[in-house]
């Protein structure tokens, strides 16, 4: 169903029971129904959903970035939102909460942190980020990594550069 949000909202629109709500099975559910409404440009209802996610998570005890990583889809909805130091500062906050084997989530972080700052270190930190993602065999992530650091180089004056990417 990628890019198929009619077949994704088919499948999130189906009850769950009432329990699911109970188990740590729904954070999951919650991070995809949260995306998906980012995806379907929707951030107030991504912002809802990612923090039942993180309510949840924290008062579970089970706020493990790597099973599923909240503040940086919370930080990805406050961006679509406009809310630029809300983003960062969750962001920043995840990445001091990730193992560093978390390459993938470290990656996406960085990307989700990078999106936030001055153009010189967004570029910096979209390099870091592109490295950890491929590193991590992620390649869908890679490429949105490098279609970011594309506009980057862009942004910063720095064409040639962004044209040696393929863009």
């Amino acid at each position: 169903t990628m890019g198929n949000h009619g077949a994704a909202e088919k499948y999130l629109d189906t009850p769950v029971p009432e329990a699911m709500f109970q188990t740590p099975c729904v954070l999951p559910y919650l991070q995809a129904r949260g995306r998906f409404y980012l995806a379907t440009n929707r951030p107030q209802a991504a912002l809802a959903e990612f923090q039942t996610c993180g309510e949840l998570m924290t008062r579970w005890g089970f706020d493990l970035p790597g099973f599923v990583p909240w503040r940086t889809d919370l930080a990805q909805a406050h961006l679509a939102m406009g809310n630029c130091e809300e983003a960062k500062s969750l962001a920043a906050e995840q990445l001091a909460r990730i193992a560093p084997e978390q390459l993938r989530t470290r990656g996406i972080t960085l990307r989700t942190l990078a999106l936030t700052l001055d153009i010189e270190p967004r570029v910096e930190t979209l390099s870091e980020a592109v490295e950890l993602l491929e590193k991590s065999g992620d390649r869908l992530e890679v490429a949105y990594a490098l279609a970011d650091l594309s506009d980057a180089y862009r942004v910063a004056g720095r064409e040639h550069r962004a044209g040696a990417m393929g863009q």
